[in-house]
């Protein structure tokens, strides 16, 4: 899809779904840190741009972006700060 020179691209679903926290029931953020850099660099062997907006947070696959492609790259993402109340529920399964 087109408007005036902005294009959106279909990722493949199965990458997409390497995002999904419940494929990982142990290291989750480093597996999905490592799913958002190959959903990131797939994008961009896809379909190359000079400007790549993220709106799902993955900040992890910014250097790389910068690193092997030319483009800019801007994006709103929030970390999390990891309480204890956080680790308490994660600990406790619910």
């Amino acid at each position: 899809m087109t408007s005036n020179g902005l294009y959106f691209i279909r990722l493949d679903e199965k990458l997409a779904n390497g995002l999904d926290p419940k494929n990982y029931p142990s290291l989750t953020l480093v597996w999905q840190a490592l799913a958002s850099i190959r959903v990131c660099i797939h994008s961009q062997f896809k379909m190359p741009c000079d400007i790549f907006v993220d709106t799902m947070g993955v900040g992890y696959a910014y250097p790389f972006l910068k690193l092997l492609f030319p483009c800019k790259v801007y994006a709103y993402v929030h970390y999390p700060i990891v309480s204890m109340d956080m680790v308490n529920v994660v600990a406790s399964g619910t």
